[in-house]
């Protein structure tokens, strides 16, 4: 069984006038909410063994709050500006290049984990799946087990094991 983790960047400041919606960080709360994220994550077992992560600030930043509540060292961890311009197309095919053998933590933006999450899923938990059409909130997390390695990924080939929200 494989693992792919799809996370959504924490809340973030809003756009300043004059500034990079690239540059822009995390709140906070979306510190606290990666933060708590992490620790329901390494309670869960939820422990990726290779990260692909936006090189957005915010996507970097909600990285190093999670990966401060994971177990040490952290997992090899590659930033890609794709994450940041692509859509979930360049998603998948960032997934089946990367180097990750058995798990896989891509940490991006919306609407590309969502839409990612719901063209892999073709089953699962009823309120994984309910939580993720519904919206995928900054900071939630879509956990989908794969019976074939990520370089074979294809829509409709994962099951969604679980969903977890930024506030539990």
């Amino acid at each position: 069984m494989y693992r792919l983790y799809l996370l959504r960047h924490a809340e973030a400041l809003h756009i300043r006038p004059g500034g990079s919606d690239f540059d822009r960080p995390l709140t906070e709360r979306g510190r606290q909410d990666a933060a708590a994220l992490g620790l329901r994550m390494r309670a869960a077992g939820y422990l990726p063994s290779f990260v692909l992560c936006s090189s957005a600030a915010r996507a970097q930043q909600t990285w190093q709050e999670v990966a401060r509540k994971l177990p040490h060292p952290p997992p090899e961890t590659l930033y890609a500006t794709e994450l940041y311009r692509g859509d979930a197309a360049d998603y998948r095919i960032l997934v089946a290049t990367s180097p990750a053998e058995e798990s896989l933590l891509v940490v991006g933006h919306n609407p590309m984990v969502q839409e990612l999450a719901l063209s892999l899923a073709r089953a699962g938990d009823s309120a994984a799946l309910s939580a993720v059409s519904a919206g995928f909130p900054a900071g939630g997390l879509a956990v989908l087990d794969l019976e074939e390695p990520l370089w074979r990924i294809a829509p409709r080939t994962g099951m969604l094991a679980a969903f977890l929200s930024p506030r539990g």
